[in-house]
């Protein structure tokens, strides 16, 4: 109900590998594993969307974002999809630049051309890409503050993004690495934009 926060999906059964699914000859592991169902691409965007729409929503607000999940290579069909849905879509990327990895090579481009559809990357990454897919090094994700500096100056190439999971407050060191980044947000002149804002844009 809160008029800053924006309703989105990440699908219905999550899946870790877009391509072997939309294939059907996704295996296990491909997706998380709900008893009885059997991927289906409707479901996962369209299906996904209308229950948040009607269930979960208050009267007047819809969802308005689509984040693409596990590897986020969508192909171009399930991009389709989420702009038949009038939603914008998100994810994938990995710009992962730090001071260990100072290239260009680490900033990943706005966004990928599949057959006419635009999949839009997320302009930063999350937790995972700094704590090795959370296996370790759980404070990494302090160093999305060197991805931020680096791709500021000398010229702007993406914008700031606190994009994180839940569990992120699951442990000591994740949760003071959450606690230094918005610190340091706080104390920043940022435009403020809503995620469908920025991939309208």
């Amino acid at each position: 109900r809160l008029p800053w926060v924006e309703a989105g999906s990440h699908s219905f059964s999550h899946p870790f590998k877009w391509f072997a699914l939309e294939g059907d000859e996704g295996g296990e592991g491909d997706n998380l594993n709900i008893p009885g169902y059997i991927f289906n691409l409707n479901k996962e965007i369209k299906g996904s969307i209308d229950f948040i729409n009607d269930r979960l929503l208050p009267k007047g607000k819809k969802v308005k974002v689509f984040q693409w999940t596990g590897n986020c290579v969508p192909n171009a069909v399930a991009i389709a999809d989420t702009y038949a849905e009038g939603v914008g879509n998100i994810n994938g990327g990995d710009t992962t630049i730090d001071e260990s990895h100072r290239s260009l090579t680490d900033v990943a481009p706005l966004g990928v051309d599949k057959d006419g559809w635009y999949q839009v990357f997320a302009p930063d990454q999350n937790e995972e890409a700094y704590t090795h897919l959370w296996t370790s090094d759980f404070y990494g994700f302090h160093r999305v503050l060197e991805t931020f500096r680096l791709t500021d100056k000398p010229r702007r190439l993406k914008p700031v993004d606190l994009y994180y999971h839940f569990y992120s407050a699951t442990k000591l060191a994740s949760l003071k690495a959450l606690d230094e980044v918005y610190a340091w947000a706080v104390g920043k002149r940022l435009n403020c934009i809503f995620t469908s804002q920025y991939i309208n844009k």
